[in-house]
């Protein structure tokens, strides 16, 4: 689907929005399922906010809307998922004023689990640049000698 639908946009993204408004169980999971191959990119937020307005709280169908979330693409730079994080975590911001409390509330869950992820994978990065530092015999702190 990816490779003959690259970007979920017009007609192809008010469909999709539709179903996740207005679908049954099957047509969600089915929804859910074709999101997981789109690997968290930005144009699926406005259907990944539909479902969780629809779901419960405790419903199976959230933990693969939390694998949309968290799959990513390939990234670049020792710094990538921190920064991949950061971006993110400004998609879902808008989350926390929304009319609906199991919007809110998984927007605040995701901040969460985003600020956590940035906090680490900064820490691993920091870790791995002063590592190579190391190795090469140059300053871990990247001052000039």
């Amino acid at each position: 689907m990816v490779s003959i639908f690259p970007a979920v946009e017009g007609d192809m993204a008010t469909c999709l929005l539709q179903i996740a408004t207005e679908g049954d169980r099957g047509e969600l999971a089915f929804l859910v399922a074709l999101m997981e191959a789109y690997a968290g990119q930005q144009f699926l937020y406005p259907i990944l906010r539909a479902l969780v307005a629809r779901l419960e709280p405790n419903d199976p169908l959230l933990k693969v809307v939390a694998r949309v979330f968290v799959q990513s693409g390939v990234v670049s730079g020792e710094f990538g998922y921190a920064d991949l994080n950061a971006e993110r975590r400004g998609w879902i911001q808008p989350w926390l004023e929304d009319e609906n409390e199991r919007v809110r509330a998984y927007g605040q869950k995701r901040i969460r689990e985003l600020d956590a992820n940035i906090a680490s994978e900064t820490r691993r990065a920091e870790i791995d640049v002063a590592m190579r530092r190391m190795a090469y015999n140059e300053d871990v702190r990247g001052e000039d000698e």
